[in-house]
């Protein structure tokens, strides 16, 4: 069975204070707007040894250093984060599959809705995980199997939030949304902490909170399952990933298993 990408896989390695080079000459550390924001400039022809992201380098978003474990929480909008790991890292390095780096612990995908069934049926149902479920707001895995649904109640429940979250998402990606402009602009909104707390609660009714980071980088580690989400607004607007695709979360023994029959695109 062959997966056609329509993206390059990145590869995640967390550090600890060991792990971190003396310097950033070989492997840079740009400041980003967010984990997604790092994600998105791999694709360019700067950073082919992969980006450093830690937490001083991470100048808008108010989720993502808590999800990635570069800081325990402290904030009110930051302790509604489950934390997932014990010992604190000092930065992730993010880089895409294809530039030789073979010591990894996760890689995520961005797959259209035919390669997440065709990872699906090759992994198999009992390599993706269920657990974190109230801090990803919506399994997208539901969509396609099912598995989240309890009763006939839950399930139209689940419809529902289903359809408010597309069109959350569809509205975030349109034209009055998703430009440069109004980017900037909500950039700068969210680089203050007191509109990021009233943002919060929009943001993990209608959206999937924290994909890149949190749900598929922080937990496939944590659970050594995949894990499949809806890009949100953070992936949309800094990770410059369309609404229509869905990201898919493994840990590296899982990726491994799937490689055989991926099929990466060039840059």
């Amino acid at each position: 069975m062959e997966i056609n990408l329509e993206k390059i896989p990145v590869g995640i390695k967390y550090l600890k204070e060991k792990d971190m080079p003396k310097d950033f000459n070989t492997i840079k550390n740009p400041n980003v707007r967010s984990y997604c924001d790092a994600v998105r400039l791999l694709r360019g022809d700067e950073y082919n040894n992969g980006i450093i992201v830690t937490l001083d380098s991470i100048k808008a978003c108010k989720w993502c250093p808590v999800g990635l474990g570069l800081k325990k929480p402290e904030t009110g909008l930051e302790k509604k984060i489950e934390p997932l790991f014990d010992e604190l890292n000092q930065g992730v390095h993010v880089f895409n599959t294809t530039d030789g780096v073979r010591d990894l612990d996760v890689v995520t995908l961005v797959c259209n809705q035919e390669n997440v069934v065709k990872i699906i049926e090759a992994l198999g149902l009992e390599n993706f995980t269920r657990e974190y479920i109230d801090q990803l707001a919506f399994s997208a895995l539901s969509e396609y199997t099912e598995v989240d649904y309890r009763s006939k109640q839950a399930r139209r429940k689940r419809k529902r939030h289903l359809r408010s979250i597309k069109f959350f998402l569809w509205l975030f990606a349109s034209k009055l949304i998703s430009n440069k402009l109004m980017i900037k602009f909500l950039t700068f909104l969210l680089k203050r902490y007191a509109f990021s707390r009233i943002m919060d609660p929009i943001l993990r009714k209608y959206s999937t909170g924290m994909s890149f980071c949190y749900s598929v980088a922080a937990i496939p580690l944590v659970t050594q399952k995949a894990n499949v989400v809806f890009p949100d607004t953070g992936a949309i607007a800094w990770g410059d990933v369309s609404k229509d695709y869905l990201l898919v979360g493994l840990p590296y023994s899982l990726f491994k298993k799937l490689e055989p029959n991926i099929v990466i695109p060039s840059k």
